[in-house]
């Protein structure tokens, strides 16, 4: 039995045994059906934090500390480059929570990514570097 119909059958027991005795007037019996119902409440559900920094960081960057205005660096879907090394040279990255891993030559570069306001921030063991995005 299901945990409805149990807590029905209780409640009419226990009223049951609480009524005067009956008198000789017959009462008619009513068929009660019990039915489940499944109710779907739609939950709304933030993407994970990774997929939410990987949409936001794509494009060309550049850094508060550079006066020339050059591109620091350049993220794809796949991809981060330097633009001032060679535009050749891709290095694959991957996203662990809210920080950026990128395969860079023979070591893993590892960035905790934020963003205050339109500022990217990239943070890792030794120092905080601010970004803004490349105007067009």
């Amino acid at each position: 039995m299901n945990k409805k119909t149990l807590a029905l059958i209780s409640a009419v027991a226990i009223l049951s045994a609480c009524e005067p005795p009956a008198q000789k007037t017959e009462q008619a019996q009513t068929d009660t059906t019990i039915k489940d119902t499944t109710v779907n409440i739609p939950v709304k559900t933030s993407p994970p934090k990774a997929a939410v920094l990987a949409k936001k960081i794509k494009g060309e960057w550049v850094s508060t500390e550079d006066e020339t205005g050059n591109v620091t660096f350049v993220i794809d879907d796949n991809t981060f480059m330097y633009p001032d090394h060679d535009m050749d040279t891709q290095y694959k990255y991957k996203w662990k929570g809210d920080s950026i891993n990128i395969d860079y030559n023979d070591e893993v570069l590892t960035f905790k990514v934020s963003f205050k306001g339109d500022t990217l921030v990239l943070a890792d063991q030794s120092a905080t570097t601010y970004y803004t995005r490349m105007k067009q």
